[in-house]
Protein backbone atom coordinates (compact mmCIF):
# COMPACT_ATOMS: atom_id res chain seq x y z
CA UNK A 1 0.00 0.00 0.00
CA UNK A 2 1.35 3.15 -0.79
CA UNK A 3 2.30 5.89 1.54
CA UNK A 4 -1.12 8.33 2.52
CA UNK A 5 -1.04 11.74 1.19
CA UNK A 6 0.14 13.30 4.23
CA UNK A 7 2.80 10.75 4.68
CA UNK A 8 4.03 11.53 1.70
CA UNK A 9 4.03 15.39 2.16
CA UNK A 10 5.53 15.00 5.37
CA UNK A 11 8.13 12.72 3.81
CA UNK A 12 9.24 15.81 1.18
CA UNK A 13 8.98 18.76 3.55
CA UNK A 14 11.65 17.06 6.53
CA UNK A 15 13.26 15.91 3.48
CA UNK A 16 13.64 19.66 2.08
CA UNK A 17 14.44 20.81 5.47
CA UNK A 18 17.20 18.13 5.92
CA UNK A 19 18.85 18.97 2.42
CA UNK A 20 18.71 22.97 3.26
CA UNK A 21 19.94 22.00 7.09
CA UNK A 22 23.51 20.01 5.27
CA UNK A 23 21.89 16.75 6.02
CA UNK A 24 21.86 15.51 2.75
CA UNK A 25 22.47 11.70 4.21
CA UNK A 26 19.28 12.01 6.06
CA UNK A 27 16.98 13.44 3.52
CA UNK A 28 18.43 10.75 0.95
CA UNK A 29 17.13 8.01 3.71
CA UNK A 30 13.97 9.89 4.30
CA UNK A 31 13.52 9.85 0.04
CA UNK A 32 14.37 6.13 0.15
CA UNK A 33 11.70 4.84 2.48
CA UNK A 34 9.30 6.70 0.67
CA UNK A 35 10.32 5.13 -2.44
CA UNK A 36 10.58 1.77 -0.70
CA UNK A 37 6.93 2.16 0.65
CA UNK A 38 5.83 2.68 -3.01
CA UNK A 39 5.32 6.66 -3.10
CA UNK A 40 3.63 8.30 -5.93
CA UNK A 41 4.78 11.43 -5.54
CA UNK A 42 6.80 12.40 -8.12
CA UNK A 43 8.64 15.35 -5.99
CA UNK A 44 10.04 12.38 -3.60
CA UNK A 45 11.90 11.03 -6.82
CA UNK A 46 13.11 13.70 -8.60
CA UNK A 47 14.85 14.92 -5.08
CA UNK A 48 16.10 11.61 -4.98
CA UNK A 49 17.89 11.85 -8.83
CA UNK A 50 19.03 15.54 -8.17
CA UNK A 51 20.72 14.80 -4.68
CA UNK A 52 22.77 11.85 -6.38
CA UNK A 53 23.28 13.31 -9.24
CA UNK A 54 24.82 16.23 -7.06
CA UNK A 55 26.58 13.23 -5.16
CA UNK A 56 27.91 11.90 -8.57
CA UNK A 57 25.79 8.56 -8.00
CA UNK A 58 25.27 8.15 -11.50
CA UNK A 59 23.97 4.16 -10.55
CA UNK A 60 21.53 5.56 -8.18
CA UNK A 61 20.42 8.29 -10.58
CA UNK A 62 19.51 5.65 -13.12
CA UNK A 63 18.01 3.28 -10.75
CA UNK A 64 15.27 6.20 -9.81
CA UNK A 65 14.93 6.84 -13.58
CA UNK A 66 14.06 3.56 -13.89
CA UNK A 67 11.45 3.74 -11.09
CA UNK A 68 10.37 6.43 -12.63
CA UNK A 69 9.62 5.17 -15.69
CA UNK A 70 8.37 2.19 -13.86
CA UNK A 71 5.64 4.14 -12.24
CA UNK A 72 4.77 6.85 -15.05
CA UNK A 73 5.69 5.83 -18.47
CA UNK A 74 8.58 8.61 -18.51
CA UNK A 75 11.05 10.66 -15.67
CA UNK A 76 11.06 14.18 -15.48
Amino acid sequence: MPLSEREALRVNVEGRVLEKAGRVNDAIALYEYAVAAGTDTPATYTRLRILYRKLRRSEDVERIRRLMIEQWGHSW
